[in-house]
Parts: C-alpha cells; sequence; structure tokens
C-alpha cells in the first residue's frame, strides 16, 4: 500500500498458514512476522545487515536487494501461469503495466515453449499435426502463387 494506497491481496499457501499460526501461538505476538525478543519490528539496517550476512553465506557475490525476491517471486508466479491480472491483484498494482517487470519468463517457462514449438506430442512425421507438405509441393505450391500474382512468368523456376 505504501507507493499505490491500495490495498494487495496476498493468497496464503498450507505452509506459510501453519508456520503463521505457530508465530501467532507465541508470547509475543505482532502485526510484523519477524519481530526481536520484545515484539518490535528489526530495524531496516539490522535486516539489511542479516542480508548480507545470508548472501556470504551463500557465496552469492553480485548485487542482491531484498527488493529483487519480490522480483523473483514474481517471476516465479508468472512462470507457474499466473496471469497479468493477478499478479497486478497479488502485488496491488494500479495497472498490468507494472506487473510486466515481474513477467520474464524463467527458463523452465522457455523450454515448454520450445518444446511446444517443436511439436511435442503431434501425429505428423515433421510434429505438426497435419505434417507439412513435401519440399517438392512446397516449391510448386509457391511457384503456383508468384505466377497468379504475376510476380513470375508461367514458365519460370520457383526458387525456395
Amino acid at each position: 500500500m505504501k507507493k499505490t494506497g491500495r490495498e494487495a491481496m496476498v493468497p496464503m499457501s498450507a505452509t506459510l498458514r501453519a508456520a503463521l499460526a505457530e508465530r501467532k501461538s507465541r508470547a509475543i505476538v505482532s502485526e510484523f512476522v519477524v519481530v526481536n525478543a520484545s515484539g518490535q519490528r528489526y530495524a531496516d539496517s539490522v535486516i539489511n545487515r542479516y542480508h548480507h550476512i545470508a548472501k556470504a553465506i551463500a557465496g552469492i557475490t553480485r548485487r542482491v536487494r531484498i527488493h529483487d525476491l519480490r522480483h523473483s517471486f514474481g517471476g516465479g508466479l508468472a512462470s507457474a501461469g499466473a496471469s497479468e491480472l493477478m499478479l497486478k491483484t497479488f502485488f496491488g498494482h494500479e495497472s498490468t503495466k507494472m506487473v510486466q517487470r515481474y513477467s520474464r519468463p524463467s527458463e523452465e517457462a522457455m523450454k515448454r515453449v520450445a518444446r511446444a514449438l517443436d511439436g511435442a506430442g503431434r501425429s505428423g512425421p515433421d510434429g505438426h499435426q497435419d505434417g507439412h507438405p513435401e519440399n517438392a509441393k512446397v516449391v510448386q505450391l509457391v511457384r503456383e502463387q508468384q505466377v497468379q500474382n504475376g510476380e513470375a512468368p508461367a514458365n519460370a523456376r520457383a526458387s525456395v
């Protein structure tokens, strides 16, 4: 709500719901999930320090901001098939234009597209539903179209 003033809808997985229920059962209850021993929200500097330590432990040397996690999460949802309208609602954006920043397909999503382009599961000998015409037939069809359009004389040979 910080930027847009619009409420964001965040669906919860069963795992997250259980973790939050466990957290709520503790003696200190807060509107924040990550709190110190007295129930106060950690300062941004503390969260950034822990983030820096986690990056070091993971061996990550390039720049990775905490906000990048939001983009990774949004990209993962987009690659899993969440529509831009769903992501718009989820992140609380005013338009789908902002959501397009999150809609970068993952490597696996690109592989699924490549498999679809290869015609996986199609019936023709070349993977196409009805099979593609033989090359000679394609050349003949192109030649006939060129003649019909006046692009080549009737006795010209087609080159493809």
